[in-house]
């Protein structure tokens, strides 16, 4: 049997290809090719045990176990008996929850200049289901640390944006969300459709950024933070 011809020759590039993609930081590549990874395997399975029961069966000399099914093979079980079990525990946190919820309280402040800042305070709640933003809402009071100036902000009406990928709650509880809302003052919107990007660290910090322009510099390009009391999560079986 010539090697060139051999077409587990292509089967073993195939393999190396997909474990390689699989340990890319690009998630959704790897999410993309992962059904038809495991597709391929079972199939190759099938085809490699065949071709030992065939060659144990007939016991002739002329056939020869290629040392590259051999390591096809072992390729396989590894993928299979000790890496898939890391595939499945990384699909479950890293891809497969798109659906979940938190809540907590905003604790922040806007520096306008050395001597006087804005300080923030209020509550916030966010709702994802099936990748997609159901629900953003943060109602703020801010008043400068002179006691003057006491108002309140709304975050409300939020867009995700349509070109983003579906939301997933990543490796220790760490999100990253893009896309527009309505800023309100006094309970009035201000500011329509800002662009707005929250993303949530360690499950523990809520970090908010919203367009210094859109917004008139009312928040001086500075984010908003809030820290998480609560945070539940689903796992997708899909």
């Amino acid at each position: 049997m010539r090697c060139n011809h051999n077409p587990l020759a292509i089967d073993l590039r195939q393999i190396m290809l997909g474990i390689l993609l699989l340990g890319m930081s690009n998630v959704s590549i790897a999410t993309k090719i992962k059904s038809s990874l495991y597709s391929y395997l079972s199939s190759a399975q099938l085809s490699m045990i065949s071709g030992f029961i065939i060659a144990v069966q007939h016991r002739a000399k002329q056939i020869r176990v290629n040392s590259l099914v051999v390591f096809v093979f072992l390729v396989h079980l590894l993928l299979y008996g000790i890496f898939g079990c890391v595939v499945s525990t990384f699909g479950q946190t890293e891809v497969g929850i798109t659906t979940f919820s938190a809540h907590g309280a905003m604790s922040s402040f806007t520096m306008l200049n050395p001597l006087n800042k804005f300080i923030l305070s209020g509550d916030w709640i966010l709702h994802v289901a099936s990748g997609r933003v159901t629900e953003f809402n943060v109602n703020m009071t801010a008043i400068l640390s002179n006691g003057t100036h006491f108002h309140t902000h709304e975050i409300t009406n939020f867009h995700q944006a349509t070109n983003e990928s579906p939301v997933h709650l990543g490796l220790n509880n760490t999100v990253l969300i893009k896309g527009s809302s309505d800023v309100g003052a006094n309970h009035v919107i201000t500011w329509r459709n800002v662009p707005t990007v929250i993303s949530i660290s360690n499950g523990k910090l809520l970090v908010i950024m919203l367009d210094d322009k859109a917004t008139q510099h009312h928040f001086a390009a500075q984010p908003i933070y809030g820290f998480v009391k609560e945070l539940a999560t689903s796992i997708s079986n899909g």
